[in-house]
């Protein structure tokens, strides 16, 4: 036998092969495992996209639920893969798998379709698939989430099985939820007293929180303080301290104190929770000396010297009145 002919043998032997593993791969009743070492083994390729601007706008927890698009592109890689895909393309689908396989403890991820079919095309075979996420207040705002997709491909003939792995990034949203405890919110108190309310203030959120506070209202001629603001990890006891009028005279003075609070992020004071109102009730109630103790204190003293002194001089007088008896 010739060259040419042993070349042309070859040739057609070559082709025969390849018609026929077409013919198998494009065969729906094929089960056969596709072996790394045949001659037309081919893996199946995909590729990945999802909408960032969506998924990287925070997330508020809770009851708020997140849909982030995702996209699947199948194609085929290997040796001959370009002459597969002239051969099959329309013709032979293969069937995958979408799961969610790993997320934080924070979040509930889910995707659909879970189960996609893709169609062997030139130009690449599209999905669509929704990615779904809620998260609880657990999760630390503005940090970075990951959730991990799985796709896995059922390959047929020389087609090899084949499974890949997305990381979706996304990030939860600031929630400030901030707790009070008051021991009382009303007192009674004299007008040379000091009324002390302890307020603590949980921070039951998902992350550090200014917590500012406004007295609204200040009574007149009434005297409040109160802390401007507190940096909030867990937990933080504020002391609110109001004092009546302290003019002379009988007073019962009755106020009622409104304090406002506002959260916010601790890193970003522009992103701020709902606004707190706290009401708290003093009465002040007596008769007030402003000022005039000293003067008493003066006052008693001339008085206990003058007592004195008309006491001793009565006594000397006493004295000289029983010598001359």
């Amino acid at each position: 036998m010739n060259k040419n002919k042993k070349i042309r043998l070859f040739v057609s032997i070559l082709t025969m092969l390849l018609v026929l593993n077409l013919f198998l791969v494009s065969s729906s009743s094929v089960e056969a495992k596709a072996d790394e070492n045949h001659p037309f083994y081919v893996k199946p390729l995909v590729t990945f996209d999802y909408d960032y601007k969506i998924a990287l706008d925070p997330l508020l927890p809770i009851d708020n639920i997140k849909e982030i698009p995702i996209s699947m592109n199948l194609t085929l890689t290997g040796y001959y893969a370009e002459e597969l895909l002239e051969y099959l393309s329309g013709k032979t689908k293969l069937f995958a798998d979408i799961s969610v396989v790993g997320s934080p403890d924070y979040c509930e991820a889910s995707i659909s379709p879970k189960k996609v079919d893709l169609y062997i095309e030139k130009g690449g075979s599209v999905r669509n698939a929704s990615l779904s996420l809620v998260i609880n207040k657990v999760g630390h705002a503005l940090t970075r989430g990951i959730v991990l997709i799985e796709v896995d491909i059922k390959g047929a003939g020389t087609i090899a099985d084949a499974n890949f792995t997305k990381e979706i990034e996304f990030i939860p949203g600031y929630l400030p939820f901030l707790e009070f405890e008051t021991e009382s919110k009303t007192k009674k108190i004299t007008p040379d007293e000091t009324a002390e309310f302890k307020i603590k203030v949980k921070n039951s959120g998902n992350a550090i929180t200014n917590v500012s506070f406004e007295i609204i209202e200040k009574p007149k001629d009434w005297i409040v303080e109160l802390p401007k603001n507190v940096e909030l990890d867990k937990q933080s006891d504020i002391i609110l301290s109001v004092r009546g009028p302290k003019s002379f005279g009988y007073h019962n003075d009755r106020e009622n104190i409104t304090i406002k609070v506002v959260p916010s992020h601790y890193k970003n004071l522009s992103l701020k929770g709902k606004e707190y109102f706290l009401n708290f009730i003093v009465q002040s109630k007596g008769f007030s000396t402003p000022g005039f103790e000293p003067l008493t204190f003066l006052f008693t003293f001339i008085i206990v010297i003058f007592l004195f002194k008309t006491k001793k001089k009565k006594f000397k007088k006493n004295e000289g009145g029983h010598k001359y008896d």
